[in-house]
């Protein structure tokens, strides 16, 4: 089980990974989920390395593997949905 912000974090990692194709740095991550120091976001990678989502390469810039996915809920497939659907307007 995740806790809100392992899960956030792994969703932002999964969203950045597939629009980009690069896995995002912990100051994007932080600005990002709105973190206020790179340790959150450190412990937040520990715990998904732990827990067997992520694996991370220590001392390299960008070098996570994603394991294994998250999946969204219906109710966050839904706000995705209407947000793609407002930034084509």
């Amino acid at each position: 089980m995740l806790t809100k912000r392992q899960r956030d974090v792994m969703l932002f990692l999964q969203d950045t990974f597939d629009e980009t194709g690069i896995i995002p740095t912990q100051d994007e991550m932080m600005a990002a989920l709105n973190l206020n120091s790179k340790n959150q976001t450190y412990r937040a990678l520990k715990a998904l390395g732990e827990k067997g989502f992520i694996k991370t390469l220590p001392r390299r810039t960008r070098a996570i593997d994603i394991i294994r996915r998250v999946d969204r809920t219906p109710a966050e497939l839904a706000v995705l949905e209407a947000q793609k659907n407002e930034a084509a307007l």
